[in-house]
């Protein structure tokens, strides 16, 4: 979640969506005005973005539980552990 990091009058956060692999393959986003998005009402706009990606991520075979891929990840010789 970014709180007014580039512009004060905004708000925003966004959630990683997932490939089959567990690969980071974009993100769903969500941003307002900080007169409609209140800090302490920010809860649940997070909770909503991030099902929104994991039902994304799900639709594209990514399974929670089964790993991040990091395992598997090992983009130019070096392995990427997923947050």
């Amino acid at each position: 979640m970014l709180a007014e990091q580039f512009n004060v009058e905004v708000r925003c956060m966004a959630a990683a969506v997932r490939d089959y692999r567990g690969w980071i393959i974009g993100a769903i986003g969500f941003s307002g005005p900080v007169w409609r998005l209140s800090l302490a009402g920010m809860g649940d706009y997070i909770t909503v973005t991030r099902a929104i990606a994991a039902e994304l991520s799900e639709e594209l075979g990514f399974r929670a539980g089964t790993g991040d891929g990091a395992d598997n990840d090992t983009r130019n010789g070096k392995r990427i552990k997923h947050v």
